[in-house]
């Protein structure tokens, strides 16, 4: 089976050749906010200087998140989806995993990666942003 990314500008490298990958956000370079995905003009002040690349953290916190018992097609329910919020600002939606073994607290820390969310209409593996939950005190396996 063939695997395809999802969005790859979103990323700093593939997913799918570098265990280093980041996800890409951009800062406004008028506000200094910082969002993603990247935008051609600033959510948060209108600006439309082009945003600086920037790559953003590995770990967030979990801001909420919500199990589908009904998936769309291709997506094999029941699964998980929830927004983390990260120290650099961004709030990110993905996958969530960890839910099937009891619920996961709210502003728990997750490592952010990629991996398997579900099949395209051809039958490809998609890969794209999941959260995996930390256990308490542990810090991210790399990035920042």
């Amino acid at each position: 089976m063939t695997s395809k990314l999802y969005r790859p500008e979103n990323w700093s490298a593939s997913p799918l050749e570098s265990d280093s990958a980041q996800l890409v956000g951009g800062r406004c370079a008028r506000c200094g906010n910082v969002y993603f995905p990247r935008s051609n003009v600033c959510p948060g002040c209108g600006s439309r200087e082009p945003m600086a690349q920037v790559l953003l953290s590995r770990v967030g916190k979990l801001y909420s998140y919500s199990v589908i018992h009904v998936g769309a097609p291709g997506f094999k329910a029941p699964y998980a989806v929830g927004y983390v919020d990260l120290p650099d600002g961004p709030r990110v939606f993905g996958h969530v995993d960890g839910w099937e073994d009891g619920p996961i607290p709210l502003d728990s820390s997750v490592d952010i990666y990629a991996g398997p969310i579900g099949k395209d209409r051809e039958g490809e593996e998609l890969i794209s942003v999941r959260f995996r939950p930390l256990p308490s005190g542990q810090v991210s396996r790399g990035g920042t």
